[in-house]
């Protein structure tokens, strides 16, 4: 999802910027999804809320490029003025056909326009329909006709204190340099070979890229792997469930956020994290 989102691929940003704006009461559902024609999404964006970490993993990798660093830091900066970075959020998936956007004095519901079928949630609903429409609802409203599915998002480590410093210190001091030394220690802590570890520190560049030399020259120099080690790595790594991948990055956030700058301390808590998600990575 990091790397879809990095890559500005489709609406994303701007559905996010609308549903914030339908949630703050600044627009209502009607302009909000009139404007879902031109602004769909090929991504589940909706795994954000409560598991922000790995992006802002990325945002302040210096192994990401500076065209692909604008749009996480970006949308940090945002999500931290926005109503999906509160709590008490609830994510779920409808029946296409049935979409429509409830809301009285207990909450809202906002659908969405998202290709659903591309994810492992939308896909483990698909055989009740094809026409599945991801949405997001504050408070409590009668549920809608068509419900697939819905779960509490976390509240995770995103506060809105927390992005605002992450986006000042990267502002202020730069991105944070890859440290071959930190990846070493991660891959010794946990069952992770040297080219996972890297990866992981870096915040997963490229990883949803099926090509067989997945990463560009520059960022497979600046981690110091060769193609094969990364494509292996990649492959694995790929395994993991996305949503738990994101889970991961989210465990192993500093309360400081300026704590992310010291890579051997991150590469302990990404260790503790990995080994805290059992035996199924």
């Amino acid at each position: 999802m990091v790397s879809k989102y990095t890559s500005g691929y489709g609406g994303t940003a701007i559905q996010i910027e609308l549903t914030s704006a339908f949630f703050a009461g600044t627009i209502d559902a009607e302009t909000a999804m009139e404007r879902w024609l031109d602004n769909g999404s090929a991504f589940d964006w909706t795994e954000f809320p409560g598991r922000i970490g790995g992006l802002a993993v990325r945002a302040v990798s210096a192994v990401t490029s500076t065209a692909h660093r604008r749009a996480p830091a970006r949308l940090l900066r945002f999500w931290s003025l926005s109503p999906p970075a509160e709590p008490g959020l609830q994510r779920g998936l409808l029946d296409s056909e049935e979409r429509a956007a409830p809301a009285d004095e207990n909450g809202t519901l906002m659908p969405l326009d998202i290709t659903m079928l591309h994810g492992d949630w939308g896909r483990s609903h698909s055989g009740a329909t094809r026409n599945i429409a991801a949405f997001l609802q504050r408070g409590t409203v009668p549920r809608p006709a068509g419900l697939l599915d819905i779960q509490a998002v976390p509240e995770g480590w995103a506060t809105p204190e927390r992005l605002h410093r992450l986006v000042d210190e990267l502002e202020r001091g730069g991105p944070v340099p890859f440290d071959p030394a930190a990846a070493a220690r991660l891959a010794e802590a946990t069952d992770l070979d040297r080219a996972a570890a890297a990866l992981l520190m870096a915040g997963l560049p490229h990883i949803t890229d099926p090509e067989h030399n997945f990463l560009p020259p520059e960022t497979r120099k600046a981690l110091g792997l060769k193609v094969t080690d990364a494509r292996t790595a990649r492959d694995r790594l790929r395994r993991i469930p996305e949503i738990a991948r994101l889970e991961l990055y989210d465990a192993a956030m500093p309360d400081d956020p300026a704590e992310l700058w010291d890579q051997a301390a991150m590469a302990e808590r990404l260790a503790a994290a990995w080994k805290g998600a059992g035996a199924g990575f």
